[in-house]
């Protein structure tokens, strides 16, 4: 066991593939769902019925 030795060689042309772009697509709208449904269910609890703008809870979840 040679540590890195052992690790699969990425290829740069596995990001040109349609499979590989279907699920980064899909696993960013999950995440932007889960985010939104987040916001929702925080701001139903807050007391003070404060609202949390969904623009920039997207615009932070895109630049993490």
């Amino acid at each position: 066991v040679n540590g890195m030795d052992d690790l699969p060689r990425l290829s740069p042309s596995g990001f040109l593939k349609p499979a590989v772009w279907l699920v980064a697509i899909t696993i960013a709208i999950v995440a932007s769902l889960e985010s939104l449904l987040s916001v929702e269910a925080t701001d139903k609890l807050d007391p003070w019925k404060r609202t949390t703008p969904a623009n920039r809870e997207l615009k932070a979840q895109g630049l993490g």
